[in-house]
């Protein structure tokens, strides 16, 4: 996940341990026992090739974070470049990296999209499934941000974004999506 931010560019700096992403139920070759392993399931248009290498890209990054919060243990630095990425997300290919995960991955894309002020991607994503009920983006907590057009509880990023204050990461003074 922070492997795949610092490829991209978004990231500021490198991971102190690499991490790989692989499918579900694959087991991790011993090569890779010094790397850090997540399991999330990401589609073939979600990867792109950097320096010959598949990786995710910024769509399926969103998409892996969405599916499992706690893999992406940068917070700060995911605060830093989420905001600046909205003009780059392309609403297709996040539908499509997220066509089998299930409703709260879907909520937490839609938020993500919204830090990122990428309001037209969480509008196509909240119109495909829209929320029914409350998820969690990170530890289930009080004290979070509330996101009330995706539904979504935020204890573990909002403060990153805010700058250690509370504060609605998403609320620009723009009316909400429908």
């Amino acid at each position: 996940m922070e492997s795949a931010a610092s490829l991209l560019g978004l990231a500021q700096h490198l991971p102190s341990r690499e991490v790989v992403a692989l499918p579900p139920a694959t087991p991790p070759p011993k090569s890779l026992s010094e790397w850090r392993v997540v399991t999330v399931p990401v589609p073939e248009t979600g990867l792109e090739r950097r320096d010959s290498l598949p990786t995710w890209n910024l769509e399926g990054l969103i998409a892996g974070i969405a599916t499992r919060p706690s893999g992406y243990r940068d917070l700060p630095g995911l605060a830093q470049w989420l905001p600046g990425v909205g003009a780059k997300l392309r609403a297709g290919v996040l539908l499509d990296c997220l066509r089998d995960a299930p409703a709260s991955a879907w909520q937490r894309a839609a938020y993500l999209s919204r830090v990122a002020r990428g309001d037209e991607t969480a509008a196509a994503l909240l119109s495909q499934r829209p929320p029914k009920h409350m998820a969690w983006f990170g530890a289930t907590r009080s004290g979070g941000t509330y996101d009330p057009v995706a539904k979504v509880s935020d204890a573990d990023l909002a403060p990153h974004l805010a700058g250690g204050e509370a504060h609605d990461p998403c609320d620009r003074g723009l009316p909400d999506p429908p």
